[in-house]
């Protein structure tokens, strides 16, 4: 599932132009870095090609992958090292499924690039290099360049993190107390909702990464978010992510939702009836009384009372 993006979310998230370039200095900077450690030509043009392109259309941006011809889903040829001596044409294509396809070609060169880039993609830098050394020092550039791409984009990525994990608190507020969608509650705290930010963001202690910047990866690195807006991709992630961590911060299992409907329909909280139905349901299904005991009191011993964010609130109705 796609989410649909409100006006308040896009609000939250990077500009288009900035989420187009910062992708394309992670992409290129996870390219330069696989260049690096394998066997690569010491002269010539190092170009870092447009992965991510701006389209336009009835009013809005939708942010979509470049496929190029010598690599249509970004994995590895993202960054080139083109001879001096001759020059390369290379084709792209952009399919977006509300904006239509766009097709393009350039030409590099030692004279420098000519055609037609991607639309509203930045700029294709190139470096003329002569001699090994400076091949792997353009390079490493590259690379520290997507570095610090990659971290400032999940710094701009805390936002909108930030209110998908309040939306999370109240949709499963009403969840677990079988409220009407416009009853206000939280199931976690503020307290609760910076643990969790921090865990979404930065991963736990000791980890050196986390559920967004393996996403951010995976969107820079992969074909992941072809024919489809990247936008939306990464939104629907981190999303789907909060509302993970917050069941997880309060004990509820994933499948607590379908336990509770089940008690629900049977009018019990014993937990050992519960779960006969369900396996009935399931029946290849490994899960415990005690884990049908965390979904019929998840929450029950978590503060609910109202996040006081420094943003509005969105709306959470998907």
């Amino acid at each position: 599932m796609i989410l649909h993006l409100s006006d308040h979310d896009r609000g939250l998230f990077p500009t288009s132009d900035t989420l187009a370039q910062t992708l394309t200095h992670v992409a290129n900077g996870h390219a330069a870095s696989r260049l690096l450690e394998s066997e690569h030509p010491t002269i010539g043009l190092v170009v870092s090609l447009p992965q991510f392109a701006r389209a336009d259309w009835a009013g809005k941006t939708s942010i979509n992958r470049v496929q190029w011809e010598s690599d249509p889903e970004g994995a590895t040829g993202t960054v080139i090292i083109v001879p001096i001596e001759t020059s390369t044409n290379y084709e792209w294509v952009i399919d977006d499924t509300s904006a239509g396809r766009s097709t393009g070609s350039v030409t590099i060169s030692a004279d420098g690039i000519s055609g037609h880039l991607p639309p509203q993609a930045g700029d294709a830098p190139l470096a003329v290099v002569h001699n090994g050394i400076n091949v792997d020092r353009a390079l490493r550039d590259i690379i520290e360049l997507g570095s610090k791409a990659q971290f400032d984009l999940l710094y701009k990525l805390g936002p909108y993190s930030r209110s998908a994990i309040a939306t999370a608190s109240r949709r499963i507020y009403r969840d677990i107390n079988d409220s009407a969608p416009d009853e206000s509650g939280d199931v976690i705290d503020r307290a609760d909702a910076e643990q969790v930010l921090s865990r979404l963001m930065y991963g736990l202690d000791g980890e050196t990464s986390s559920v967004v910047m393996r996403m951010i990866t995976r969107v820079a690195t992969t074909g992941a978010a072809i024919r489809t807006s990247t936008m939306k991709y990464m939104a629907t992630a981190i999303w789907s992510a909060a509302e993970s961590m917050v069941r997880s911060h309060i004990g509820d299992p994933p499948m607590g939702r379908q336990l509770r409907r089940i008690a629900r329909e049977l009018k019990t909280i014993d937990p050992h009836r519960v779960l006969e139905t369900y396996r009935a349901n399931h029946p290849k299904a490994l899960i415990s009384v005690n884990r049908v005991q965390a979904a019929l009191t998840a929450g029950a011993t978590i503060g609910t009372h109202s996040l006081e964010l420094d943003q509005p609130r969105p709306d959470d109705s998907w």
